[in-house]
């Protein structure tokens, strides 16, 4: 089986290639967040929230704070189960809770009243808006990286599909390092005004700032975002 070990903002779970325009902030993982409450929307406090990986199998647990709320933070991209109980509930199953590179996922546990022996199984619906920050970024997944023609199988091409991108007269999708630059434009902002981190080091080239050191194959990447505006603490 393949291993997809990248996942960039452009981002990967090794090795972590970050573009930011404008900004010098990286996250390689994304959160979850969310409530828990009864059927009729009350808050339930002390509740247990199991978050599983469905891919490894790696748990982690945590409880609803006195409003009911919860969080995972620094989850790896990936499909999870989440399972919430409460003593005189029954335990709830959520599946296929998607987590995306340097995003929120929002969820809602809604426990009914019974025996904590009684299940219910859920699966999780996508959350198309985003409604934890102003963060303005686009998200390409794996499907769409693996399935996207791309000439010279460079992942840089990629970055042109998002929205308000514009490239310079002398962009060159085929060729890398100092036979290539980066001549993109997010947003209006200048070309070289875009920063890459690889694990957090700087990945522009100090002399010109318009291309980059290091280009990871897309065999290795799971999925892509790229940050344009109002970027997260």
């Amino acid at each position: 089986m393949r291993s997809k070990l990248l996942k960039l903002i452009a981002v990967l779970a090794v090795s972590s290639v970050t573009f930011l325009p404008l900004s010098f902030a990286q996250k390689t993982s994304g959160d979850i967040s969310g409530a828990v409450t009864d059927q009729s929307g009350a808050a339930i406090p002390g509740s247990v929230l199991t978050l599983t990986d469905q891919a490894t199998g790696a748990v982690r647990k945590t409880t609803s704070d006195s409003h009911g709320n919860f969080s995972f933070l620094q989850v790896p991209v990936g499909t999870y189960t989440i399972t919430g109980t409460k003593e005189g509930f029954k335990t709830l199953t959520q599946k296929d809770v998607a987590v995306h590179v340097a995003s929120v996922t929002t969820t809602a546990v809604r426990l009914e009243v019974g025996a904590i022996t009684e299940m219910v199984t859920v699966e999780a619906a996508a959350l198309n808006l985003n409604t934890e920050n102003g963060e303005v970024g686009n998200t390409i997944l794996a499907d769409q990286v693996s399935q996207l023609p791309l000439n010279g199988r460079n992942f840089i091409e990629l970055t042109t599909l998002m929205p308000g991108t514009a490239v310079g007269g002398g962009f060159d999708n085929k060729n890398k390092g100092l036979l290539a630059g980066v001549d993109i434009s997010f947003s209006g902002a200048p070309a070289n005004a875009n920063q890459w981190q690889v694990n957090g080091s700087n990945n522009n080239d100090q002399g010109s700032q318009r291309t980059i050191l290091i280009y990871p194959s897309v065999d290795a990447i799971q999925e892509f975002k790229i940050l344009r505006n109002s970027y997260g603490p």
